[in-house]
């Protein structure tokens, strides 16, 4: 004879992070609404390579109709200018998924290589102490003529030993305005 039993599952603290992290966007400030317009969000760090006088004011929030977005603004062609944001992932995420919704304004490319793509969102898998351990690809690029906003996904199979991922945007030799309304990294 079957007796019944009864099954006490306990949860913790960790498995509720992690369930919950599982269930939407797991990088900080992804949608930039908790940040003041002209401030870089909170999580996010910047970056301009060679080191320009400009660099305030170079990436930050701004506001229009009530919207938050992150806005890239660069006026020297001939430098790099980059935003990333590390998150740690959940142990024994196997997969990753990047969207982006961004639109482009007056993108101008470098005299250097004018038909490169100019605007990329890239992935770093990285271990426990932040080194890299694979660049995700294909990065996500865009082209200097998108004046709407758009919207792209991209999945990636995480490796072995991968205890964070690094989200990165970029303007690449060239100069104009990129906005970014959303990025958000799930988790599969």
């Amino acid at each position: 004879m079957n007796t019944p039993r009864l099954i006490l599952t306990i949860v913790t603290a960790s498995s509720l992070v992690a369930s919950s992290l599982l269930a939407g966007n797991i990088l900080p400030q992804g949608d930039f609404t908790d940040g003041a317009p002209g401030e870089l969000p909170k999580g996010w760090s910047g970056h301009q390579q060679p080191h320009l006088n400009r660099i305030n004011g170079a990436h930050k929030i701004e506001e229009e109709n009530g919207e938050k977005f992150l806005r890239l603004e660069k006026v020297n062609e001939e430098s790099v200018l980059k935003v990333d944001a590390v998150q740690e992932l959940p142990v024994g995420t196997k997969e990753v998924t990047l969207t982006i919704t961004d639109r482009v304004v007056d993108i101008i490319p470098g005299s250097e290589n004018p038909n490169r793509n100019v605007l990329r969102v890239g992935v770093n898998f990285l271990d426990a102490q932040d080194q890299v351990v694979k660049e995700g690809t294909p990065q996500i690029a865009r082209s200097r003529t998108a004046a709407e906003w758009k919207t792209d996904s991209v999945s990636y199979e995480v490796p072995e030993g991968v205890a964070k991922v690094s989200v990165s945007l970029m303007l690449l030799q060239c100069a104009g305005i990129w906005e970014i309304q959303t990025v958000e990294l799930t988790t599969n």
